[in-house]
């Protein structure tokens, strides 16, 4: 009887080894079959000799096809990638990136009574060239928004939106019924300076004011609504002005310290200087 059953234990024994040689040929067949996989556009082919840069057209959603660092790599110790954008920024016909980073600082974390846990990290942003095939930072600011889950009081926050057109980095942010503004920067001096402003004040359906200002010409050009009782679009009255503002440095991204305190009053007067 032991030794039959010492039979069975062997023949089981042989069994299961030849099913696991069989798995592992399958296996190693499968893989022979495959074709090779391509590289992911943000992340290093190791041991490559050549490096590569393919021209594609600008966009959010059209990743530049580079050699280097996964661009998380990129993403300071403490901070975590939201957002990252491609397009072309200094006109060499290639896409750069810019990263939108995030704190997760715990203590930044509040409880609302209506939303729940809010996360009210600030927001910083990072600018990368694309140098020869491979990401170089030339900007780095980590702080300079506010959170997306800021108190907008009885109505919604400011939404941020980040575009790349024309060789330029555009920061939009849309207020719904209150208006929107936006921020122009172009590539310079191993950082990005503000070029542009211009911005929509509004009440519901009818404009307040607006504001155009180019900090390469140093003018500003504005317009008031004087009509009190506009009610409806088309109803505003417009008081407008040019104004040549005095010279100053263009404001670079990297010191930027608050997006919302980088406003432009049409109203203020201050600094205007007669014409040179």
């Amino acid at each position: 009887m032991s030794t039959i059953i010492h039979c069975k234990e062997q023949a089981y024994r042989l069994l299961v080894k030849a099913v696991e040689v069989a798995i592992c040929l399958i296996l190693m067949v499968g893989c022979q079959g495959k074709a090779p996989q391509a590289s992911h556009p943000e992340t290093a082919a190791k041991g490559s000799k050549k490096v590569e840069t393919k021209r594609v057209e600008r966009g959010d959603t059209a990743a530049a096809v580079v050699k280097g660092r996964p661009l998380t790599d990129f993403v300071p110790k403490g901070y975590s990638l939201t957002e990252k954008h491609f397009g072309d920024l200094n006109g060499d016909g290639v896409n750069d990136c810019v990263l939108i980073i995030k704190a997760r600082r715990k203590d930044a974390f509040v409880l609302d009574e209506t939303q729940g846990l809010l996360d009210r990290n600030r927001r910083g942003v990072m600018v990368l060239l694309n140098k020869g095939g491979r990401y170089e930072p030339v900007v780095e600011n980590r702080s300079c928004f506010s959170s997306e889950n800021e108190d907008g009081g009885v109505y919604y926050a400011p939404i941020l939106m980040v575009e790349i057109r024309d060789n330029k980095l555009y920061f939009f942010y849309e207020h719904g019924r209150y208006g929107n503004w936006e921020y122009c920067f172009r590539s310079q001096d191993s950082d990005m300076v503000l070029i542009g402003y211009e911005s929509l004040s509004a009440r519901g359906p009818v404009t307040l004011s607006t504001t155009s200002v180019n900090f390469l010409t140093r003018v500003k050009k504005t317009s008031v609504n004087v009509n009190e009782d506009a009610e409806e679009e088309g109803d505003e009255k417009y008081e407008t002005q040019t104004v040549r503002l005095p010279r100053k440095p263009l404001i670079r991204l990297s010191e930027v310290k608050d997006f919302d305190d980088l406003y432009f009053d049409p109203t203020d007067d201050s600094e205007v200087v007669e014409d040179e």
